[in-house]
């Protein structure tokens, strides 16, 4: 699956503006702009999935504790925003209203996900021929105190028809195909602290592909751009904890670069979605390293959406 357009109203820097035509790694304007367009994917996130509003939106300084209404796992509002960080963050032509919209291009497990829908909705089956993509279009409306945004799908798109989103005339297949979706969208966390939960999961597992990716994490840490010793797991007072080489030395101890490290492989080859979400202006050598990760046979993302000058 890939993002292959996306446009934006509302935003700071962005009060109306289309990306088309992304590349598998697809550089931002390291500015105000290319922070909008991160924003508005946060926005697609956050709209698709009740469990990410909060993290995603605390992280860009929106609000300390989400206060949510769900319906079928999606937040239909979300209350907690500090109005002075809000104001600063919309357009001030936008009066109080952010509009996203987002098309990816269909791969084989979703595109079979939904012809297996087709064979119960003839429009379905239509709008697959004619263009296997998807288009969502969100709208998030925030009160006159800012304080709290309802947020909604307006359309979808498959192809060029559109599909209801609620009521009894909702597509019937809409939940399941936007967990898909939700799911297949990632953002690489800074700052989140060691790991080594998640690959020790990964290295213990019973599955064969959790153990692989573990495998390629581990791997990762050693070539470049990182050029760590070997990653070792140990079992600390507080847990397990990342640890390299034979000494057994801590990424603290090694400095910015192996805890960043960490972080990076974990989202590369652990959680792996399909689009990766870099929130942050990677180094080139990084970036060159997250454009190997979507290419060739050993690929373990679709894409990369980063800031950076090309």
């Amino acid at each position: 699956m890939l993002l292959s357009t996306l446009s934006v109203a509302g935003l700071a820097g962005a009060p109306e503006r289309r990306w088309s035509d992304l590349d598998r790694l697809a550089l931002l304007s390291p500015d105000q702009e290319g922070m909008a367009a991160l924003d508005a994917l946060a926005l697609v996130r956050a709209t698709l999935d009740g469990s990410l509003p909060e993290e995603l939106l605390a992280a860009r300084g929106l609000l300390a504790e989400a206060e949510l209404v769900l319906e079928a796992g999606r937040p239909e509002q979300i209350g907690g925003f500090d109005p002075g960080a809000v104001r600063a963050w919309l357009s001030p032509t936008a009066g109080r209203r952010v509009r996203v919209s987002a098309t990816f291009e269909l791969d084989p497990p979703l595109f079979g996900q939904l012809r297996r829908h087709a064979a119960r909705d003839p429009r379905l089956a239509m709008a697959l021929g004619e263009s296997p993509t998807l288009t969502l279009d969100i709208g998030w409306l925030f009160t006159r105190d800012l304080a709290v945004a309802s947020t909604t799908l307006h359309r979808i798109h498959v192809g060029g028809t559109p599909f209801p989103t609620t009521g009894k005339d909702g597509a019937a297949w809409l939940t399941e195909i936007l967990s898909q979706l939700s799911a297949r969208l990632g953002e690489a966390r800074v700052h989140s602290g060691d790991p080594a939960e998640q690959l020790l999961a990964a290295m213990l597992s019973d599955d064969p592909q959790q153990r692989a990716r573990f495998a390629r994490a581990a791997a990762a840490l050693e070539a470049p751009p990182f050029e760590l010793p070997p990653l070792r797991l140990v079992q600390a007072s507080t847990g397990p904890a990342s640890a390299f080489g034979l000494e057994l030395q801590r990424a603290r101890q090694l400095g910015p670069h192996a805890e960043r490290a960490l972080e990076w492989v974990v989202a590369v080859h652990l959680e792996a979605p399909d689009v990766l979400i870099v929130p942050h202006e990677p180094s080139a050598p990084l970036r060159e390293w997250l454009g190997r990760a979507t290419t060739g046979d050993g690929a373990s993302l679709e894409q990369v959406i980063a800031l950076g000058r090309a």
